[in-house]
C-alpha cells in the first residue's frame, strides 16, 4: 500500500499553484491504481494517483540506489513521488521503494 504521510498534490488555479494533502489511499481494481482523496475548496475529490503530481512535504533520504553505488544523493521536498508506491523517485536515477523490491 501507498505511504501517504506527508503526501500532497498541487493543482495550478489560473496562476495560482494550491497544495492539498491526501487524506486516503485505495487501489481500483478496475485501473490497477491507487486513487487519493484529497479535499478540493470543501468538495472531496478521489483522484487517480498517476493522473496528477505528488510531493511529500517533509523529510529527506538518501538514493538507495546511488548509495549501494557510493553515491549520495540527497532526495527531499524536492523530487516528484512515485504514485504507486508513495516515495521519492530519484532526480538522477529515478529510482523508488518499486526498484528496491
Amino acid at each position: 500500500m501507498m505511504n501517504i504521510r506527508n503526501l500532497y498534490t498541487r493543482i495550478s488555479f489560473a496562476k495560482q499553484v494550491e497544495q492539498f494533502p491526501v487524506e486516503q489511499c485505495r487501489f481500483n481494481e478496475k485501473t490497477r491504481h491507487n486513487e487519493l482523496l484529497i479535499t478540493v475548496f470543501g468538495q472531496q475529490l478521489w483522484i487517480d494517483a498517476q493522473s496528477v503530481t505528488l510531493y511529500k512535504a517533509h523529510g529527506s533520504v538518501f538514493c538507495w540506489k546511488d548509495l549501494e553505488e557510493g553515491k549520495y544523493v540527497e532526495l527531499n521536498e524536492k523530487n516528484k513521488v512515485c504514485p504507486v508506491c508513495g516515495w521519492w523517485k530519484c532526480h538522477t536515477c529515478d529510482s523508488c521503494r518499486c526498484n528496491k523490491l
